[in-house]
């Protein structure tokens, strides 16, 4: 008989183990088979038991967490650090600063047109939406009417515009008769009557020239670019220069001035200048004050470049008038920046004329000759 309990080794009492209360009694080898049975049979030796009505363990994934933190730290390193920018090459530099310069240019001349057309601008808008507003409101009771716009009304819509002329409305008419006149001016201001004969004109320049007319006693202020996509020259007809007016002419080439009925007799002589002295600046300068008022030439010196800025309050009867005029500068400049030159002749400074060069080195030498010394009352025809 058995002294010890097969289940757990305990001291036997007839049979029935004092400490587990195990039957030793039976001898069934299924029952006994049973006893001696575990869940673990087929297991590793390494395995863990768990509880089966516990959820299952889910592990982390290995660095996870710690990687992102560290990801999203670099970032904010990064972030905070300013990353070094390659350097520009000189020609990028160069041509920045030219755009800068043209763009100048382009927002005086628009702050130029800008004051003396705000107001023809609004009224003429008001103007165009109420035509269309009454066609329209016609065209609705009448379909017919309704006009269909074409490749040829649009390209007809445009040489009507192309074609207009701000001297066909001056009422005063130039002489028919009169002699054959043809030179070039290079950049500078110019009078008519002294530098250039009253007369019709054809003008020619290449692409980076322009000219601008200023003549109030005819209502006259034109501005006009030689540029042309399909030729190296532009022509442009039908500009009448009436005694007294101002012209300017810019850029690297000279304009060609044409006429045919050029009125010689009437033209003046300019006076000796009574100035003799140079004066050279950069940066901000004002006539009368830093320099006496005159008429100069204006050379650009070194190897700068950039733009030459002048203005003056011109008073009137009521109000004063701003004019201003900027130029593209350079001492030597290339055929690829033809809207720069180097010399701008006979500008007329008067007391007050405000000058401003930036970087641009200047040197102001005096003109040949002079239209007037009252140098404020050159501006008289201006505006």
């Amino acid at each position: 008989m058995k002294k010890s309990c097969t289940l757990c080794g305990g001291k036997l009492k007839d049979g029935i183990c004092t400490e587990c209360g195990m039957d030793n009694r039976k001898s069934d080898e299924m029952y006994q088979k049973a006893l001696n049975q575990s869940d673990c049979k087929n297991m590793r030796l390494s395995h863990v038991h768990t509880d089966k009505k516990a959820e299952p363990y889910e592990s982390p994934v290995i660095n996870q967490t710690r990687r992102q933190e560290k990801t999203q730290d670099t970032r904010k390193k990064s972030g905070n650090k300013k990353e070094k920018q390659p350097e520009k090459p000189f020609a990028d530099i160069y041509s920045q600063y030219r755009s800068k310069a043209i763009r100048t240019s382009e927002q005086w001349k628009s702050k130029e047109a800008s004051g003396n057309s705000k107001l023809t601008i609004i009224v003429s808008i008001v103007v165009i939406v109420l035509g269309l507003v009454i066609t329209l409101v016609d065209n609705l009771g009448n379909p017919e009417k309704t006009p269909e716009w074409t490749e040829e009304t649009v390209s007809e819509a445009y040489e009507v515009q192309e074609e207009y002329d701000p001297f066909a409305y001056v009422e005063e008419e130039l002489p028919t008769e009169g002699e054959f006149w043809e030179e070039e001016r290079s950049a500078g201001m110019y009078v008519v009557g002294v530098d250039i004969p009253e007369g019709e004109y054809v003008l020619e320049g290449r692409k980076g020239s322009s000219y601008s007319v200023y003549d109030s006693r005819h209502y006259l202020s034109v501005s006009e670019s030689f540029h042309s996509e399909k030729e190296d020259t532009k022509q442009v007809g039908g500009v009448k220069l009436f005694e007294g007016a101002v012209v300017c002419v810019d850029g690297m080439y000279p304009v060609k001035f044409y006429t045919e009925n050029a009125q010689l007799e009437n033209m003046e002589a300019r006076m000796e200048n009574p100035l003799i002295q140079p004066f050279e600046m950069s940066g901000t300068s004002v006539a009368g004050e830093a320099f006496p008022e005159g008429t100069y030439d204006v050379y650009c010196i070194g190897d700068s470049f950039g733009v030459f800025n002048f203005d003056l309050e011109l008073s009137r009867e009521d109000h004063t008038v701003p004019f201003g005029i900027s130029v593209l500068m350079e001492m030597n400049p290339k055929s690829e920046y033809p809207d720069y030159c180097s010399k701008y002749e006979n500008i007329v400074m008067p007391a007050g004329a405000k000058l401003d060069t930036g970087e641009l080195k200047i040197k102001l030498i005096p003109s040949e000759g002079i239209t007037t010394e009252d140098y404020m009352s050159f501006y008289d025809n201006i505006y």
